[in-house]
């Protein structure tokens, strides 16, 4: 487990640039980019210092739960990423 885990992440590490270099361009740099700042502006002029803050919070951790069970599912952490990922179905359907 730990040697494949380590050819995984050397396998990434040699040719993270590559897949970087195809769909990474600055079309798509400009456009994170300007989505980040119209959230910004939204989050400031909305929802700081409200209610719906905490909300916005959670939804945000639950996003990035998500993803990390995605990418625990991705290195053959199935069990982990699926528990992570039901846990995150869970509480997104209770809201």
């Amino acid at each position: 487990m730990k040697d494949e885990f380590l050819a995984l992440f050397q396998n990434f590490i040699g040719y993270w640039h590559l897949y970087i270099k195809d769909t990474l361009g600055w079309k798509n740099i400009l456009e994170i980019v300007i989505i980040v700042a119209v959230l910004a502006f939204f989050y400031q002029k909305f929802i700081r210092n409200t209610n719906s803050e905490k909300f916005v919070k959670g939804a945000i951790v639950l996003v990035f739960l998500w993803i990390g069970s995605e990418i625990l599912v991705a290195l053959d952490l199935t069990i982990l990423g699926g528990f992570i990922r039901a846990i995150v179905i869970f509480v997104a359907l209770s809201l």
